[in-house]
């Protein structure tokens, strides 16, 4: 009989530390990260589902303008990020990741839930756009969930284009865990927006410093550094930044304004020729620094000229439209004076 008692005791006694063990476990995690499409640009409203181990759906939700996705309140475990592209031109990709490993912890030995960034990039279906990128998982921290709650407040706060008030909630975010890595990385970004340039620099220097190997917060600390003025150090830094990723056309764009700046013009030339093959004529201002590189660095006025009609065509609203028109005829006039 007593052995009958201890056998139920001991059951009850592992089952209640079993349901306590995974209460503990449930609920503290997040998974996020943002969609690019091949050419690295954000893709929004997409639809991305979270499944399970068996690969069963157990959440979806659709990027915002920025094409970042966001799934809270994980328990440790394996799960699968989706990429749904119906109707689109892009092929569906899939992500295994896990949750909750016991091996990782935040560098100040702080306990918390596991925030973890997965960024996806979708391939072309037609043949031949295809190119071939990896999809990546940036970054792993513990992170204290009263930090973690204040970016999820950000991120909204983002969604809705109330801009200050994200600043605020990511300002908190980072008094509690000044190590938050998402964090830094998008304050970073947000501190660019509002010309904070210094301030941009010293959170984009800092995500660095924990996590070295993010190509956002590298091509971002490089253009910190350009608006700074600092353009020799800009230029080293994007150059560390697009051998990290060579899709890019924003780094390339950047790299390019800072080379004809410098005077550099084959090193300039060709790093926009690179930016305008990956934005394939979608990026303006692209066309607008060949143009000026064009024109007033290589004397190719027919070629600033047709760098002009494309910026037209990629900006046909453009408020200078007028203005704009009389320089390609000034160009073409220019062109056919120099025979």
């Amino acid at each position: 009989m007593k052995t009958s008692i201890r056998k139920i005791a001991f059951v009850l006694l592992f089952a209640a530390a079993f349901f306590f063990s995974a209460q503990n476990s449930l609920g503290q995690n997040s998974i996020s990260g943002m969609i690019f499409d091949a050419n690295r640009q954000p893709v929004a409203k997409i639809d991305v589902e979270l499944l399970d181990e068996f690969e069963r759906l157990l959440r979806s939700t659709k990027t915002n303008a920025s094409g970042l996705y966001f799934f809270q309140g994980l328990g440790a475990g394996i799960y699968y990020i989706q990429v749904r592209t119906a109707g689109t031109n892009y092929r569906e990709t899939k992500e295994r990741l896990q949750l909750g490993q016991a091996n990782r912890v935040s560098a100040s030995g702080t306990t918390g839930s596991e925030s973890l960034q997965v960024n996806l990039i979708l391939q072309f279906e037609r043949a031949g756009n295809q190119t071939s990128f990896s999809n990546e998982v940036v970054f792993a921290q513990n992170v204290p969930r009263e930090a973690e709650k204040y970016f999820e407040n950000a991120i909204k706060k983002l969604k809705d284009e109330k801009r200050d008030e994200a600043l605020l909630e990511l300002e908190n975010a980072l008094r509690i865990f000044p190590e938050y890595f998402l964090a830094l990385e998008k304050i970073g970004y947000e501190y660019l927006a509002k010309a904070k340039f210094g301030e941009a620099e010293s959170a984009f220097q800092k995500a660095l410093r924990i996590n070295p190997k993010s190509f956002s917060a590298k091509s971002g600390l490089g253009i910190a550094q350009y608006k700074l003025g600092r353009l020799r150090e800009a230029a080293a830094t994007l150059e560390e930044s697009v051998l990290m990723n060579q899709s890019s056309a924003n780094s390339f764009l950047f790299l390019g304004k800072i080379y004809r700046e410098l005077k550099e013009s084959e090193r300039a030339l060709a790093s926009l020729k690179k930016a305008k093959e990956l934005a394939k004529n979608k990026l303006a201002d692209v066309h607008w620094e060949l143009a000026l590189l064009f024109y007033y660095n290589l004397d190719r006025p027919a070629e600033a000229a047709d760098e002009l009609e494309l910026y037209l065509k990629a900006k046909p609203d453009a408020a200078n439209r007028s203005q704009i028109e009389k320089l390609i005829k000034t160009m073409r006039a220019s062109d056919k004076n120099k025979d």
